[in-house]
């Protein structure tokens, strides 16, 4: 039996119900904003198929991201030269240290040392303050665009991220100068959710 398809309808319309699109709302500690506990009963339910078939269709978006990073270089297509990412066990790609010094990937923040074999469980409710200060704060304004009513653009979010991977990566420029970039993911985790 096919995943619902107003399961799948619903989850994808939490995921554009975020913080940016809506109207500033004032966070109460009361719980999360976009509330994912209405649906956790209907994912629980699924048969071990269907729940598959979920997990195959989030993994295929998964793959699209890289095709969409990509176009969004603001650098052009011109990639030279990326770290090797040996998938092979040809080092460890959780020490941290090691893949700074193999590959020149940094990674930082709070759950560093988290992976998605290793989650973590915990949400920005139950965050020490320790814990938070271990996190990066980025600022994120939607829309960028300045407006006569909004001069600096969109409303301001401080953005609480929990862990950062900066990858280097070597491209050229129209006129043949090669320049170094870096690509920056922030895991921004249910904290602002």
């Amino acid at each position: 039996m096919p995943v619902p398809v107003e399961l799948v309808n619903d989850l994808l319309k939490k995921i554009r119900q975020d913080r940016l699109i809506s109207p500033p709302v004032q966070h109460t500690g009361d719980g999360p904003t976009v509330n994912l506990g209405v649906l956790e009963p209907k994912v629980t339910a699924l048969n071990p198929a269907e729940l598959a078939e979920l997990k195959a269709a989030a993994s295929t978006s998964y793959d699209q991201i890289t095709k969409f990073i990509r176009d969004m270089n603001p650098y052009g297509k011109d990639v030279i030269a990326f770290p090797p990412l040996p998938i092979d066990g040809a080092f460890n790609l959780k020490n941290i240290t090691e893949l700074r010094e193999k590959t020149g990937i940094k990674v930082a923040g709070w759950l560093r040392k988290n992976y998605s074999d290793h989650a973590e469980l915990s949400s920005d409710m139950e965050m020490t303050l320790a814990e938070k200060n271990q996190c990066f704060y980025w600022d994120f304004r939607f829309p960028e665009d300045p407006t006569e009513d909004e001069p600096n653009g969109g409303e301001m979010m401080n953005l609480q991220i929990t862990k950062a991977v900066r990858i280097p990566f070597v491209y050229r420029r129209d006129d043949g100068k090669l320049l170094l970039g870096h690509i920056v993911i922030g895991y921004e985790g249910a904290g602002s959710m």
